[in-house]
């Protein structure tokens, strides 16, 4: 049987797919710091206590289990003594963190931009002013369990295609297949991307109407600082909708016309490549989000810096400790001379 085969040295596998693969480890490494350094930044500074960087700060521990559990992944799948099934089982475990990760980034971004709404259009809702961290805390919860479910009944349908490739793909575009791929689409993208621009353009609109007469200077600060604020998370929320685009409609193409990624290639090798460049943008977005807050949010930028800075002047405190040592060693005056 085929599933008591391994991916070994006589089933090669072509340049660019060993590319993608290597190039999914190294990227996945590049996601494991940005996220220790984010998940420190968080945790280690009084400033990052409010209700939105703390969830951001669960973005980043599901974006730190995403990036681990693919490196692993890709390290192993890279390895050519492995069964059929063995593989597959790989495609669905990285399908599963991989996609989870991604349904709670995007839920996240869309429950933040809630809390903004409510934060400046509604400030006086007496609901959410009371029961704000209840509120946020059960859908929270409600986010975490969407995601896992959506990914699981996803996965279901990814298998790995042959003993020629390392390619997770659906063996066959079943009306099962389909249905999963369009719930994954409507419920991690869309109608998270509707919310979230629908919220921030209604935000910027009060923002630029909304006048208070006998407006301080300490007033003016406050609102600078949310202006900033609201800047920096339409940006984050921007870069993940327009990264992620192509991947999504293809998803939707894929399931209408009921083709695979092995169809593809079979017809067309650039489309093909296309294809798969679209799907590793998507999926790499547990490595761009450390980096996205860093460009765009000034607060976290900031420390950023400062902990890049610090561990630098500690590696050249060693290598000036290093050398003192070894030029004392080396001195003629030196006692070990």
């Amino acid at each position: 049987m085929i599933d008591n085969g391994t991916y070994g040295a006589n089933n090669s596998v072509s340049p660019i797919e060993q590319f993608f693969g290597w190039f999914g480890v190294c990227f996945a490494a590049i996601g494991i710091v940005g996220n220790i350094i984010l998940l420190f930044i968080f945790t280690g500074d009084n400033l990052f206590r409010t209700s939105i960087y703390r969830l951001m700060l669960i973005s980043c521990i599901s974006d730190l289990i995403s990036s681990l559990v693919a490196f692993l992944g890709y390290c192993i799948l890279l390895n050519r003594n492995l069964s059929q099934s063995t593989i597959t089982v790989l495609c669905q475990v990285l399908g599963l963190f991989v996609g989870t990760s991604y349904g709670i980034s995007s839920l996240n971004l869309c429950l933040i931009a809630v809390d903004r709404y409510f934060a400046v259009i509604k400030p006086l809702s007496f609901t959410y002013r009371t029961y704000k961290r209840q509120i946020i805390i059960f859908i929270e919860i409600l986010v975490w369990n969407i995601s896992i479910a959506v990914a699981a009944f996803h996965i279901q349908h990814l298998a790995a295609g042959g003993l020629d490739d390392i390619l997770c793909d659906y063996p066959a575009m079943t009306t099962s297949a389909s249905i999963s791929l369009i719930t994954y689409t409507i419920v991690n993208y869309v109608l998270p991307s509707m919310t979230v621009v629908i919220l921030y353009w209604r935000i910027i609109i009060h923002q630029r109407n909304h006048i208070r007469p006998g407006h301080s200077s300490l007033h003016e600060k406050h609102m600078m600082r949310k202006r900033k604020l609201i800047k920096a998370l339409c940006s984050i929320s921007a870069c993940y909708i327009l990264t992620t685009w192509p991947a999504f409609t293809l998803a939707i193409v894929l399931a209408i016309t009921g083709k695979t990624f092995y169809d593809i290639r079979d017809q067309n090798r650039f489309l093909y490549w296309m294809c798969m460049f679209s799907v590793s943008t998507a999926s790499s977005i547990a490595v761009f989000n450390p980096f996205l807050c860093v460009k765009f949010d000034g607060n976290i930028r900031q420390k950023f810096l400062l902990r890049i800075n610090k561990y630098l002047n500690k590696s050249n405190d060693v290598v000036g400790i290093s050398g003192t040592q070894n030029t004392a060693t080396n001195s003629p005056n030196s006692l070990f001379s």
